[in-house]
């Protein structure tokens, strides 16, 4: 699927408008994202990627998402939220996703 990195920074900028989330962290591994940072500067890339992690596997899309929930918002509830913002957003570019992974990171 063309435009993985476009899809991660809509996503990134629709779950930051979430009511309850007050951070988006990066979804990748400490490893991953490290790596890519030594090749961005190898290659001279300013590293300007969106946090979610969206992977095209030929049965469907995989988005990870994690987040920071405020202290006063049931967690469950944003989660919930996060997903059916994200499959919306998806349905309504004509696509699917195999899998929608939301993790939060800290609450408050």
């Amino acid at each position: 699927m063309p435009g993985t990195d476009a899809l991660s920074a809509d996503l990134t900028t629709l779950v930051r408008s979430v009511s309850g989330v007050t951070t988006v962290y990066d979804a990748g591994s400490s490893i991953g994202r490290a790596l890519g940072k030594v090749a961005d500067l190898v290659s001279g890339r300013r590293g300007d990627t969106a946090p979610i992690l969206v992977k095209d596997p030929s049965a469907g899309i995989t988005v990870s998402v994690s987040i920071g929930v405020a202290d006063a918002a049931s967690a469950a509830e944003v989660c919930r939220r996060v997903h059916d913002a994200i499959a919306e957003h998806l349905a309504a570019r004509g696509e699917a996703a195999s899998e929608i992974a939301v993790q939060v990171s800290s609450i408050g």
